[in-house]
């Protein structure tokens, strides 16, 4: 929802023709097998309009309004008759496998985060002085943005690269 609009009242949504019981999703990476994802909107209150996600699933869909994966699992686990914590363990550890895959991932593509960006930082600094505005825009391709906040005096700049 941007900024400029209105929540979605209850009578909104209805006229919109937002079902009830909510627009099913793709499930999540975890999510066991067999259990649904399901995207709703509140329909009062300071959040009227807002999406949020619940999961519904086990024998029969008995299992509803399940607030996230790992209460989904543990859930399915126990109606398995399986140890809930030994199956929350194993999502957690192919959530941190994926987790860090994506981060090796953006550093072999040149996106450095934690320690390795700011030690790059620093070396860009110590080679070539700091990035201000003009230099950005000597640079071929970078743009820059300046935004000034009449609120606190402040001016904010953020720079673009080409990629």
């Amino acid at each position: 929802m941007a900024a400029d609009e209105a929540p979605l009242t209850a009578t909104a949504a209805a006229a919109e023709g937002v079902p009830s019981q909510g627009v099913e999703l793709p499930a999540p990476i975890g999510l066991p097998e067999g259990w649904k994802c399901y995207q709703k909107r509140y329909l009062t209150g300071p959040t009227a309009g807002q999406p949020y996600v619940r999961f519904t699933g086990g024998a029969d869909f008995k299992h509803k309004g399940i607030l996230s994966v790992r209460a989904a699992i543990r859930k399915d686990a126990e109606d398995k008759g399986l140890d809930p914590d030994e199956e929350v363990a194993k999502y957690d550890k192919v959530k941190q496998e994926k987790a860090e895959a994506l981060a090796k991932a953006k550093e072999e593509a040149g996106r450095l985060s934690g320690a390795k960006r700011e030690e790059a930082i620093n070396r860009f600094r110590e080679k070539l002085g700091t990035l201000d505005g003009p230099t950005c825009q000597a640079i071929t391709g970078w743009k820059c943005e300046f935004s000034h906040s009449v609120n606190c005096n402040q001016t904010h700049v953020t720079y673009i690269d080409p990629e």
